[in-house]
C-alpha cells in the first residue's frame, strides 16, 4: 500500500512539476548577447558578453543557448561552435533561482564584414530533465570588421605619387612618414624628431627632417567588376583595403577625401553602392570604412561609368585616383572624363591592380595621355 501511495505521489509530483513549468518557463527569464564595441580592425581582438538571468522562485538546472552569425569571427573557444555558411555558438548554462550569469566570449576579426546577431534561440529543460522547451529572445547588436590595411612601405610608395606634383614644403604640414634628411639639432626641436642612430656616429645630436604635403581634395573610384569570365575576388579585397588605407592617410594628413565605388553593398537594397562625398570631418573615415565593411564583392555590380551617371558625381578635386584591375585601351580615361566634366582639372591616377606573375615576367600597363599608372602586384 505504501508503494502504491509513493508511486501515486510521485506522479502527481510529475505531472504538477510539469504543469507549473509548462505555465511559467518563459516568465521571469532573461538573454541578453552584446559586442563589446561596433567595430573592431582587422585582425584585432574582441569579445561579446552573454547575460542569462533567471527570476523565478525555481532553478532551471539545465538550458542551452545559442545564436548565429555570419562566418569570420575565429572565437578562442571552438569545442560548442559549428561552422557552415554561418557560425553556429552554443554555450550550456545552469541557473538557481534569482541567479544571473554573466559569460565574455573573446573572438578575433579574421575576415572584413558586418556581422549581426539578431536572436538568442533557447533550450529550457524542466526540473526532471524529462522535456525541454523552446524560447527565441530577438537581440540586437552588430560589429563591422574594417578592411585590412596596406603595408605602411608600399603605402609610401602610392602616397609619393598621388601628390606628386604639389608636394610642398611648409613645416606646418609635415607628413612624418616621408623622410627628406636629417640636421643638426636646435633648441626647440621635440625629441621625437631626434635620430638617434646618426647621432651616436658624431658628436652632436641630429633631428630627422620630413616633406610637407599641401592640402588634397582626393576622389577615389574603386572599381571592383570583373570583366572576365572567373571571378578575382583576391584583387576586389586588395582594392577595398587600399582606397580604407589611401583614405585614411590623407585625412591623417588633413585632406579632404571622396570614394565612390561600383561594390555592391551586402544588405542596403537602395544605397546599394558606397558613396561617400568630399570632407574631411572627424566622422569621415569610420563612415569610409564601414561602407567598405558592408560591400559584397561576390554580388553583381554596374558598369562604372553608369554608377557615375546615376549619381551626378561632380567633385571639385585636384586629385583623381582610379583602384581597378581593369585596363583595356582607353578604359581609365572613359571613366576619369565621365567623373570630371570639362570644367575639372586635376592629378590623375589609375593604380592597376594585378596578381604577382609566376613566371617573374613584368607586366606593362597600357599607357594613356592624361593618366599615370602605377602597377600594384597582389
Amino acid at each position: 500500500m505504501l508503494l502504491i501511495l509513493m508511486l501515486f505521489a510521485g506522479i502527481i509530483a510529475y505531472v504538477l512539476q510539469n504543469l507549473i513549468f509548462h505555465l511559467v518557463y518563459q516568465k521571469g527569464f532573461g538573454a541578453r548577447i552584446k559586442f563589446h564595441t561596433n567595430y573592431v580592425d582587422y585582425e584585432e581582438e574582441g569579445y561579446l558578453t552573454e547575460v542569462i538571468e533567471n527570476r523565478k522562485w525555481f532553478p532551471l538546472p539545465v538550458l542551452h543557448v545559442s545564436f548565429r552569425t555570419k562566418t569570420g569571427l575565429e572565437f578562442e573557444k571552438t569545442e560548442n561552435m559549428v561552422v557552415s555558411d554561418t557560425t553556429v555558438r552554443r554555450e550550456v548554462f545552469s541557473l538557481l533561482w534569482n541567479q544571473r550569469v554573466t559569460r565574455k566570449l573573446n573572438f578575433r576579426g579574421s575576415v572584413r564584414g558586418h556581422y549581426f546577431i539578431q536572436s538568442a534561440e533557447i533550450n529550457v529543460y524542466n526540473l526532471l530533465m524529462t522535456k525541454d522547451y523552446y524560447i527565441e529572445l530577438p537581440q540586437n547588436t552588430d560589429l563591422y570588421v574594417f578592411p585590412k590595411q596596406v603595408n605602411t612601405e608600399k603605402l609610401n610608395l602610392l602616397i609619393s605619387s598621388v601628390y606628386g606634383t604639389i608636394q610642398t614644403r611648409q613645416r606646418y604640414q609635415e607628413d612624418m612618414l616621408s623622410f627628406a634628411g636629417i640636421r643638426e639639432y636646435r633648441a626647440g626641436d621635440e625629441m621625437k624628431r631626434i635620430n638617434w642612430k646618426a647621432s651616436a656616429k658624431g658628436e652632436d645630436l641630429m633631428v630627422n627632417l620630413y616633406d610637407s604635403m599641401a592640402s588634397l581634395k582626393c576622389c577615389i573610384i574603386l572599381d571592383v567588376s570583373d570583366k572576365g569570365i572567373w571571378k578575382e575576388l583576391e584583387l576586389a579585397e586588395e582594392g577595398i583595403s587600399l582606397t580604407s588605407s589611401l583614405a585614411g592617410r590623407i585625412l591623417k594628413q588633413g585632406g579632404d577625401v571622396a570614394v565612390y565605388s561600383n561594390a555592391a553593398m551586402a544588405l542596403d537594397a537602395f544605397r546599394n553602392q558606397v558613396q561617400i562625398p568630399m570632407g574631411k570631418d572627424a566622422y569621415k573615415l569610420h563612415s569610409i570604412n564601414e561602407s567598405l565593411a558592408e560591400v559584397d564583392v561576390n554580388r553583381e555590380t554596374v558598369e562604372l561609368t553608369e554608377l557615375i551617371e546615376q549619381l551626378n558625381v561632380n567633385e571639385q578635386a585636384n586629385c583623381y585616383v582610379l583602384i581597378s584591375k581593369n585596363e583595356s585601351q582607353g578604359y581609365g580615361t572613359k571613366i576619369l572624363e565621365k567623373l570630371r566634366g570639362e570644367k575639372i582639372a586635376g592629378n590623375v591616377l589609375h593604380i592597376v591592380l594585378t596578381k604577382c606573375s609566376i613566371t617573374g615576367a613584368e607586366y606593362e600597363p597600357v599607357q594613356e595621355a592624361g593618366v599615370e599608372k602605377l602597377l600594384w602586384e597582389v
